[in-house]
């Protein structure tokens, strides 16, 4: 392994995003790894700045934020995309297994988004008793997911 070497300017741009940001934001900009920079800020007693801690705080929570928020609308895409296999179920077998494969994933997916079992679990929607739970199922959550939009428009 080579050791890498730094000029004096990043060494120093480095510092100064790390007194400014912390040591895992500053080695993201800079491209020096964190542990290089905490061990220069040893040395050379660098601090990092008294509201970075907060800062950094707050971006940690809208990072996961973000992610919730990214999570929530695939399991709404996922939803729609349920609600139209279902539609499609019809009278011919060989259609309705690779539509019923299609749903099992999708259900089973949309319940690990929305912190759901995570164990394997089969969803029989060939049946016309569970298919007719699953498509009341879905209309409940579509009228729930349409009332919360119309109240979002009005506000």
């Amino acid at each position: 392994m080579t050791r890498r070497s730094y000029t004096d300017e990043q060494k120093q741009a480095a510092l100064d995003a790390y007194a400014e940001h912390g040591p895992a934001e500053a080695s993201r900009l800079t491209g020096v790894p964190t542990k290089t920079i905490a061990s220069w800020a040893r040395r050379t007693q660098t601090q990092m700045d008294a509201t970075a801690p907060q800062r950094l705080r707050f971006a940690t929570e809208i990072a996961a934020l973000t992610a919730d928020m990214k999570r929530a609308k695939i399991a709404e895409v996922m939803l729609d995309r349920l609600a139209e296999s279902l539609d499609r179920l019809g009278d011919d077998a060989q259609a309705n297994a690779a539509e019923s494969r299609l749903i099992n994933v999708l259900v089973e997916k949309q319940a690990l988004l929305s912190g759901g079992a995570t164990a394997r679990v089969e969803h029989d929607v060939t049946d016309p008793q569970a298919r007719l739970a699953a498509v009341h199922e879905l209309k409940e959550a579509a009228a729930r997911r349409a009332g919360l939009q119309a109240d979002g428009e009005t506000a």
